[in-house]
């Protein structure tokens, strides 16, 4: 389990809440909507199950469209930018973190250590943020 001592992230929401308008899953943390209501709520062991859902999902999609070449450059990167992310969680999870934080403009991955699969390397960061986040969220 995971202790909330370490996390310096203490809920996934990162202020562009969706659900308040009518979305069961919200488009900025992708947590259910029941899940953000009763986040306050939740014992330590219900949070860790949703970081835990929310990371098996990041990972599983953005696994097949980057390679983390140099985790410690990506590290060393998200924290020089100033990046919100749990270093408790998947390194794919840190890479969803600044894909998000830039996903109005571009970054050059390499420069953090990542680098696009050969079936994404057409695509700017934006737009594989775009496309992950298409994969991500599920509508209903």
């Amino acid at each position: 389990m995971m202790s909330q001592q370490y996390r310096t992230i203490q809920t996934p929401c990162i202020g562009t809440c969706s659900t308040i308008y009518g979305d069961a899953v919200c488009r900025g943390c992708n947590r259910f909507h029941h899940e953000v209501v009763n986040w306050n709520r939740y014992t330590v062991a219900q949070k860790d199950l949703v970081w835990r859902r929310l990371e098996r999902v990041i990972h599983t999609v953005l696994a097949n469209k980057v390679l983390i070449a140099d985790i410690d450059k990506l590290r060393t990167g998200l924290r020089t930018h100033t990046v919100r992310f749990n270093e408790q969680l998947d390194p794919m999870t840190w890479v969803y973190a600044l894909l998000r934080t830039f996903a109005q403009t571009s970054v050059s991955l390499p420069n953090f250590g990542v680098h696009q699969r050969i079936a994404y390397q057409h695509l700017a960061s934006a737009d594989l943020f775009a496309s992950t986040q298409d994969e991500i969220f599920v509508p209903q």
